[in-house]
C-alpha cells in the first residue's frame, strides 16, 4: 500500500503567524504534530517540498518584525525520517569539499569517491548548466 502523506509548515490565519509542522496521512487522514520541529521563525507564503530520501525543505516567505512584514530568501530543511548512512556521507562530501563539483569524474574515481556519488555530482553539473 502506498503511503501517501502532506507536510503542513508554517501559515497564516489572518491574525496570527506559525512555524510548526504537520503531516496528514492521506490513507488515515490522521493529522500528525510535529512538536520538536518547528521552523525557525513564524513563516507564511512560503514553499516546502520533500526530496525522495525524506528531507524537507522550506524557502523564502513572509514573516513579521515588530508588526513590519518582511520577504525572506532562507532555505531550511529538516530530516522527516532517519537518514540512509549514504545520504549522511553524501552530505558531508558536500560539505567538507565545496569545490567538488569542479573536480574532474576520473579524479574522483581515482581518489575513492563511490561512482553513484560521482553521478550525482554529474547530475549537479547538468542542472547548472541546463538553468
Amino acid at each position: 500500500m502506498y503511503h501517501a502523506q502532506v507536510f503542513i509548515t508554517g501559515g497564516h490565519d489572518g491574525e496570527n503567524i506559525f512555524n510548526d509542522l504537520w503531516r496528514l496521512d492521506l490513507n488515515t487522514y490522521c493529522w500528525t504534530y510535529f512538536e520538536v520541529c518547528q521552523m525557525p521563525q513564524p513563516t507564511y507564503f512560503h514553499a516546502t517540498a520533500v526530496s525522495p530520501e525524506g528531507r524537507l525543505y522550506v524557502f523564502g516567505g513572509n514573516y513579521s518584525i515588530n508588526d513590519d512584514v518582511r520577504r525572506s530568501n532562507a532555505v531550511y530543511s529538516a530530516w522527516l525520517c532517519i537518514p540512509k548512512l549514504s545520504e549522511i556521507c553524501w552530505e558531508a562530501v558536500l560539505y567538507y569539499s565545496p569545490h567538488i563539483n569542479k573536480c574532474r569524474s576520473d579524479d574522483l574515481i581515482d581518489i575513492g569517491l563511490p561512482r553513484h556519488f560521482v553521478q550525482r555530482l554529474g547530475s549537479i553539473n547538468s542542472c547548472k548548466i541546463n538553468n
